[in-house]
């Protein structure tokens, strides 16, 4: 069981003021067992960082304008 060697996030911005469900980009994660490894993904609590309470993660690896 190896640790992730690294995330991606393609495309990694969006114009401001789309509307909800506007995909931002998708999630990549690049590690040492091959693809199709599973990951798990969470946007950090919003009390710290307020702004990730303007996006969601749909499905498995989709970040989106909530």
């Amino acid at each position: 069981n190896l640790a992730p060697s690294g995330l991606e996030l393609s495309p990694a911005s969006v114009a401001e003021g789309q509307p909800a469900g506007t995909a931002v980009g998708t999630f990549t994660t690049l590690d040492g067992e091959g693809p199709g490894a599973p990951f798990v993904y969470t946007l950090v609590d919003t009390g710290t960082y307020p702004d990730n309470a303007a996006f969601t993660i749909a499905g498995t690896r989709t970040i989106v304008v909530t």
